[in-house]
């Protein structure tokens, strides 16, 4: 391999790692848009079926954050988050 088809080689790694970037960019605010109109929406359902206000809604929020943080962290699946509702809840969730 010549001094050029390294060259052409080095560009192509640089223009991979960085469409691999702008990918998880991409991905990344999907991710977030999803949780943040499940979370609005769930705001709106509390307020409207409940009448839960800030107060009450920003504590719902908090709560489901601490539930969300050992997802997050990885020390709890989505599998036991859902056995957990159904047990404790009698409610099975799935899409």
């Amino acid at each position: 391999m010549n001094r050029a088809e390294r060259r052409r080689l080095k560009k192509q790694q640089a223009a991979r790692g960085i469409e691999k970037q702008i990918k998880n960019d991409i991905l990344q605010q999907v991710d977030n848009d999803r949780v943040e109109a499940l979370l609005s929406c769930f705001v709106l359902a509390l307020h409207e079926e409940f009448g839960f206000g800030k107060e009450r809604c920003l504590r719902a929020l908090y709560r489901i954050d601490s539930y969300m943080e050992p997802y997050v962290s990885s020390q709890e699946s989505v599998k036991q988050l859902k056995d957990k509702v159904r047990d404790e809840v009698g409610i099975l969730i799935h899409c």
